[in-house]
């Protein structure tokens, strides 16, 4: 019975022990890792505010092969849900409360038996382009459960660096992605532009300076009504000689001026109407897979197209630097018989 007394004292005592042990912690835990991510916000956020997205790097789908998901009606955005069985780590389900634009999202985790959880992004936009990724999580334990959120962080921290890490690799592939050529039927309004025309051979005009002179020739001619600007750098090319390399085409900028012109700079107007148009991402030397596009593409439907071809120079080099990103519409005229 001694003995008895003994152990039963011990176990008090170490209860007590454990109890205070308990007290000293925190009832609230949070764990947040962070990750630079070199895509932009609009493509990270894609991949967190899409539950099926989730699939292409989520660290427990990776890391356990039983998980299976059941999405609900909603699947991106505020309202989003999806719910999860595991026979290693049991069932639950997640939901998106709240977003703030493309900045902020809310997520609340139900984990079957054991309670919620509330999940936060954060995604910040750097200066060069990339996008400062927040991920965290945080909740509230029972009085004897608190051991548990102590531990949290060394359990969920190195799962949270995992899928950050995943996704960064994802979001980085999909942001270098060209997307797919395409050959749209538009209507365009009257572009009126100054410019230098000239019959160049195909090696003069792939110099590297050749479009750079032309830009600063009418720059030098409007003077202050460059700020008066429309539109995107164009080229226009009213044929493509490939017996003699070379094309007949115009370098212009789409200006507003009432200036008359010179003998190299001259007013002009690009009268619109219906067009084919293709948006071709990538460096300039491969534009010439849209215009054969266009060219297949009124060859297979018995369009005839008019003249002069267009590039549209959308995005600006010297703001981004990455090729793959620069945009330029490739556009034909549909020739109207008039």
């Amino acid at each position: 019975m001694k003995a008895l007394k003994v152990i039963l004292i011990v176990l008090l005592v170490l209860f007590g022990l454990y109890c205070i042990w308990m007290a000293t912690l925190p009832s609230k835990y949070e764990v947040e890792r962070s990750a630079t991510i070199n895509a932009p916000q609009e493509v990270v956020y894609a991949q967190i505010s899409d539950f099926k997205n989730w699939e292409n790097w989520s660290p427990w789908l990776a890391a356990d092969s039983t998980m299976t998901f059941e999405y609900g009606e909603q699947t991106q955005g505020q309202g989003a849900s999806y719910s999860w069985t595991s026979e290693n780590m049991g069932g639950g389900n997640q939901q998106i409360v709240r977003t703030v634009g493309m900045d902020t999202m809310h997520t609340r985790i139900a984990f079957e038996g054991q309670g919620e959880s509330n999940g936060k992004w954060i995604l910040t936009k750097n200066e060069d382009g990339s996008t400062q990724v927040s991920w965290s999580f945080n909740g509230e334990m029972g009085f004897f459960q608190r051991s548990f959120g102590y531990l949290m962080d060394a359990m969920v921290g190195p799962q949270f660096e995992s899928g950050l890490a995943t996704l960064k690799s994802v979001a980085e592939a999909k942001a270098n992605e060209k997307p797919a050529l395409k050959v749209e039927r538009d209507e365009m309004t009257p572009i009126q532009y100054f410019g230098v025309r000239d019959q160049v051979s195909f090696d003069e005009m792939s110099v590297s300076d050749f479009f750079k002179e032309r830009y600063e020739m009418i720059g030098r001619f409007l003077g202050p009504d460059m700020q008066n600007m429309t539109g995107a750098p164009m080229a226009m090319y009213y044929n493509w000689d490939t017996v003699t390399s070379t094309t007949d085409m115009i370098v212009a900028l789409p200006v507003a001026s009432t200036k008359a012109g010179n003998d190299t700079v001259m007013p002009g107007e690009f009268v619109g109407g219906n067009v084919l148009r293709v948006d071709y991402y990538g460096d300039y030397s491969g534009t010439g897979q849209a215009h054969y596009l266009i060219e297949e593409y009124a060859k297979e439907n018995n369009i005839k197209l008019g003249a002069p071809a267009v590039e549209l120079y959308v995005t600006d080099p010297a703001t981004e630097p990455d090729t793959n990103r620069w945009l330029t519409q490739v556009i034909y005229p549909i020739f109207s018989g008039e």
